[in-house]
């Protein structure tokens, strides 16, 4: 059978590790037909076959990011955006600019700002007071752990001097005992709730805005870990964008389990997954999201080991734990039950112990199945615990994009001590050594620029990526350029595995997409440079030359040479 498109004389990397690099590939409607050498790729060359000379390019399965919040873009399109600025000056600006443009604004929404900006109590509502006390103004921070309002905002939640800290929450306060005008994990909801969410047009706008971003930095897939973060327009914008076939990649999703209605709520999940886990093309929604701590940006991070004195939480302080064990375990064995997957944030030692305590409960319960549940981010693990990961079949969700010592870190390390964080923050080699599936994402909008080279290089190098560094204010000082945890570095290979074939797979998607092999779809990308043969302080700045979604170019860089068609059949 002749292709209908053939791509030779490149270097592909497949992620296939039977047959690892190709110089071929063959395409037919949505799917690779054949990968292979040049030679063999005759056989599906005719006359009407298009023939892409790559000319020596390198060729790869396409991205997927497996933790991004891409129904958030909502926040920085319609509302104002604070991503890339450092001081409060520019922020205030930002929000007064925003409110200039529309005098009519019921409400100004936003986020962005950095936690290091803000330490320890965080920002103030007097800053937002000097743009408007006449509406709510309420932007949350780059982390999307902490919630910066003005009075208004406040006033309107009820939120006074009286009102008590959520399960799992805090509400910041002055010397007076006053709300001070930032509120921490769960708080942030006794605001948010008393906004509209955004609607369901803004949304289908933001989502196709991430398209076209994920298309330009080689993304095809994308898991949203919160998909009603705001309220339920986000999954009907989705819905109604998948039946219009203006998806071109593959989006799936998760919903969130709340720590206060513990096992008692799983009825309504169970329902709402029901909803979401239709037969669309390429939008759907399988799993359950779970927080069981939260940041250390807010020292709320939960740790086998107490923080330091300077974090100033008095001793014995080790974070806050959001999930009683008991109920985290009743409801992970049930969902699990139900065939739905999990999804579990654990940033510190202590809420990975205790969701691998979980997942450990609900195998000798249930019995093993292929489940395929998820930690995300894992900042910190014990070392009696890494290889708990494959021997309960969990796959790690890291985020390498942050794996370097930036402001972010520098702060941290304050918090829970510098020597301690020399050898305990963003582990990766050691995850990989014991036999876990890991994978790779940007947590975006968190990483703005979710860009999986840049989440590559700096696994590699353990230092900012020298063409994106927003938690490095003075990029020029020599103690970013120090290693953190030098053993903890990994490779390229291994790098690209987590962002292709083992996010597809974390996905339940390796059977046609995550690498290029005969009869799985067409996704994949071509770049300018090689990442397995440039300098690793390199790889950040290779860019995306095409990228293809199942047999469709739906992103060619209009600053690269354009790859030819043509009919010749002379190499054959």
């Amino acid at each position: 059978m002749y292709a209908e498109i053939v791509f030779r004389n490149g270097v592909i990397w497949t992620a296939d590790r039977l047959h690892p690099l190709a110089q071929a590939i063959a395409v037919t409607g949505e799917e690779i037909i054949f990968c292979g050498s040049n030679a063999d790729a005759c056989a599906y060359t005719g006359e009407k076959t298009q023939v892409h000379d790559l000319a020596g390019r390198f060729m790869m399965p396409a991205f997927i990011d497996g933790h991004c919040h891409y129904t958030l873009t909502a926040d920085d399109i319609c509302g104002v955006n604070l991503q890339g600025m450092n001081t409060p000056e520019a922020y205030l600006r930002a929000i007064g600019d925003k409110l200039a443009a529309r005098p009519n604004a019921e409400f100004i929404r936003g986020g962005g700002f950095l936690e290091a900006v803000f330490p320890d109590v965080g920002p103030d509502k007097a800053l937002l007071d000097a743009i408007s006390l006449d509406i709510p103004i309420v932007i949350v921070s780059e982390t999307y752990h902490s919630l910066w309002v003005n009075s208004k905002a406040l006033a309107i939640a009820g939120i006074n001097a009286h009102t008590p800290d959520p399960l799992n929450g805090r509400i910041e306060r002055n010397s007076l005992g006053e709300p001070s005008g930032c509120l921490r994990e769960t708080a942030q909801a006794l605001v948010l709730e008393c906004l509209p969410d955004w609607s369901v047009e803004e949304y289908k706008e933001s989502i196709l805005h991430f398209q076209n971003l994920a298309h330009r930095l080689g993304i095809t897939g994308a898991c949203d870990p919160w998909l009603d973060i705001h309220g339920q327009n986000a999954t009907s914008a989705l819905i109604e964008l998948d039946d219009q076939r203006q998806i071109k990649m593959n989006l799936r999703g998760a919903i969130l389990a709340a720590p206060a209605l513990g096992r008692e709520q799983f009825p309504a999940l169970n329902s709402r997954l029901n909803t979401l886990r239709r037969q669309g093309k390429h939008f759907q929604a399988t799993t359950l999201k779970f927080f069981a701590d939260g940041i250390f940006e807010t020292k709320t991070a939960l740790m086998l080991e107490p923080y330091a004195a300077a974090a100033g939480k008095g001793d014995n302080y080790y974070g806050e734990q959001n999930w009683n064990s008991s109920e985290l375990q009743a409801l992970f064995t049930t969902a699990d039950k139900a065939h739905w997957q999990l999804h579990i944030h654990c940033i510190a030692d202590g809420a990975v112990r205790q969701a691998l305590d979980a997942f450990e409960h609900l195998q000798k319960t249930n019995g093993k199945r292929d489940s395929r549940h998820c930690i995300a981010h894992a900042t910190a693990c014990a070392a009696e615990d890494f290889p708990r990961f494959k021997a309960l079949g969990v796959s790690v969700m890291l985020n390498t994009f942050w794996a370097s010592r930036d402001k972010t870190w520098l702060m941290i390390a304050d918090w829970i001590g510098h020597d301690r964080a020399e050898r305990y923050l963003y582990p990766v080699e050691s995850f990989f050594n014991a036999g876990a599936i890991v994978t790779n994402a940007s947590d975006y909008p968190v990483t703005a620029w979710p860009n999986p080279l840049i989440g590559i290089e700096t696994a590699v190098t353990r230092q900012p990526a020298d063409n994106y560094h927003p938690w490095v204010f003075d990029y020029s000082n020599p103690v970013h350029q120090q290693v953190p945890w030098p053993e903890e570095r990994t490779s390229v290979e291994r790098m690209l595995e987590a962002c292709t074939v083992n996010q597809a797979w974390a996905n339940f998607m390796e059977s046609y997409t995550g690498s290029i092999v005969p009869g799985k779809k067409a996704d994949f990308i071509i770049l300018n440079n090689n990442p397995l043969s440039v300098a690793a302080e390199d790889i950040g700045v290779i860019t995306v030359h095409q990228t293809w979604f199942e047999g469709e170019c739906v992103y060619r860089a209009s600053s690269q040479p354009d790859i030819p068609a043509t009919h010749d059949l002379t190499s054959c």
